[in-house]
């Protein structure tokens, strides 16, 4: 059995929406298409991970589980692509600014207006 990232994301945002239509809007997949389920998304290995009703979708057993594991590997997937970017430069890193109320309220916002505006990412 092998699951891909892709997939898990269209779990989730299955799972989020709980209409295969909204999960394949939200996922970009082509509105045309007679079936909008987002694919992998219905069923694993012919495992049923959603049950269908008229007005939307809930989650079999099987189907919490994987939408359990899938938000952690889409959101340790998303932290390592952001590490190895800020690794090589490619996007700027996490600041953290702390101050009192007065200094806060007469020089902190200037002073991270400037910073923006210098470097922007």
């Amino acid at each position: 059995m092998s699951i891909e990232l892709r997939q898990c994301r269209h779990v989730l945002a299955l799972d989020q929406h709980r209409n295969f239509a909204r999960a394949a809007a939200v996922l970009g997949a082509d509105a045309a298409r007679p079936d909008p389920q987002p694919a992998g998304a219905g069923e694993v290995h012919r495992c049923p991970l959603f049950d269908r009703n008229r007005t939307r979708v809930e989650p079999t057993p099987v189907g919490e589980r994987l939408i359990e594991r899938a938000r952690l590997l889409v959101n340790q997937a998303r932290d390592l692509e952001q590490d190895l970017k800020q690794m090589l430069g490619l996007e700027a890193g996490l600041l953290r600014i702390g101050a009192g109320p007065y200094p806060a309220d007469l020089t902190v916002g200037t002073a991270i207006g400037r910073l923006c505006a210098s470097i922007p990412r």
